[in-house]
């Protein structure tokens, strides 16, 4: 017997939802850890279209990929 999607899916409205980010929940968990954090999770910060207004648009890709992590 196979399971109903109804079953398997529950509907959340959105005023339950958090608005916070991944990113800003991870930053307070390692906050919280202090230095038992591990050291292999890297969170880097969100970079937005404001940091690379000044740069000539020729150059925008190239530190775009620069700036993610490989």
């Amino acid at each position: 017997m196979h399971s109903s999607l109804p079953r398997l899916v529950r509907v959340i409205p959105r005023s339950q939802l958090t608005s916070e980010t991944a990113a800003a929940i991870l930053m307070k968990r390692k906050e919280a850890a202090g230095d038992s954090y591990p050291s292999n999770i890297r969170i880097e910060p969100v970079i937005t279209r404001e940091a690379f207004k000044g740069v000539p648009h020729n150059l925008r890709k190239e530190l775009k990929d620069l700036t993610k992590e490989q």
